[in-house]
């Protein structure tokens, strides 16, 4: 019999500026990072005998919660990776409900159902992922194995396990908090799921899902999503239903030689603050900036506005020591385990 830890990986850049991330690769946020020592605290206590992960970032280095403490190495799989969401890749979840409202509710609540152009099908992500997880669970036999992936994944393989194939209100049960662990046995061919995900490791402060749920509230029960109007070439304005939430502008041509992206403006309207949705337009930074090659981001804040500088390190700016009054943001994704 194989033991098996099954865990979703920490918070990172999708879940906070809330847009899809199927196989788009990003990076952990500050929270998830915390998230990761949380995990590992957790993790070191258990026999971990080999540690498994997709070969996407977020994973890997999630997984250092249980291959450091045990002084192990890391094996990384492609077939455990999210499902590939094909045309919605790096689209914002307020652009995809405005668009394909019926796929979105899908997606949400049936994902069985779920359909999108250059999308894997749901029958087609599990079952690579099934693939992947028997061939583990057969070369560890007798041993105990903690493999990291993704929600959706992890939600259909589930699903599987437990027979569930329509919308039922088991898949809302099983859908996985950031680094949640399910625990499951292979024998004889078949999977069990022993336990369902959890995640009582974490804090309070440092729940994604916790956050995401006090967002909603402080809106009064609206999306938390912003959506992001192209005003300009490099200049969008966020909405949060129909109202004007904020601005971000970028200018591309400065910092171009030297590999980074300058934001000339970041801004929330005054009633928007303080609703946990200062993070979401970075999303956008991000986006065209790692498109363009850059590896990271500047922000220069004038004297008026450098009480601002503590959010900005909150959600993972740096002071540059020889810039008065300039913060930067890596986006560069590690491309294997030693250059983390």
């Amino acid at each position: 019999m194989t033991k098996i830890y099954l865990i979703r990986h920490a918070e990172a850049e999708g879940n906070v500026t809330r847009r899809v991330h199927g196989h788009y690769d990003s990076l952990v946020t500050p929270r998830g990072l915390a998230q990761i020592r949380e995990l590992e605290g957790r993790l070191s206590a258990l026999p971990i005998d080999a540690v498994y992960s997709s070969d996407l970032y977020r994973a890997r280095k999630t997984a250092q919660a249980a291959y450091r403490p045990h002084g192990l190495s890391l094996h990384t799989d492609e077939r455990l990776r999210e499902v590939n969401m094909g045309a919605w890749e790096d689209l914002t979840f307020a652009e995809i409900a405005r668009r394909e409202p019926e796929q979105w509710n899908y997606l949400d609540r049936d994902f069985f159902n779920w359909r999108v152009t250059g999308a894997e099908t749901p029958d087609d992500a599990a079952e690579r992922f099934a693939d992947a997880m028997r061939e583990i669970a057969r070369i560890q036999d007798g041993r105990t194995v903690a493999v990291f992936a993704h929600a959706f994944v992890i939600q259909l393989f589930l699903c599987r396990i437990l027979g569930v194939t329509d919308a039922s209100a088991v898949t809302a049960a099983i859908h996985p908090e950031n680094t949640a662990v399910a625990e499951l046995t292979y024998s004889g061919g078949e999977f069990a799921l022993e336990k369902l995900p959890d995640a009582p490791h974490l804090s309070p402060e440092n729940s994604t899902a916790r956050r995401s749920r006090e967002a909603r509230l402080r809106l009064g029960g609206e999306s938390p999503d912003l959506r992001y109007i192209q005003r300009e070439r490099y200049i969008w304005t966020a909405q949060a239903a129909n109202n004007l939430a904020g601005i971000i502008t970028l200018d591309p041509e400065t910092g171009a030689d030297e590999g980074y992206g300058l934001i000339t403006r970041y801004e929330l309207s005054p009633e928007f603050r303080g609703k946990l949705l200062g993070i979401q337009p970075l999303g956008t930074a991000i986006s065209v900036y790692r498109a363009l090659g850059r590896d990271r981001l500047r922000i220069v804040l004038p004297d008026a506005a450098a009480d601002a500088g503590g959010f900005f390190e909150h959600i993972g700016f740096a002071a540059l020591p020889d810039a008065p009054g300039t913060l930067e943001y890596n986006i560069s994704i590690a491309v294997a385990n030693r250059d983390f």
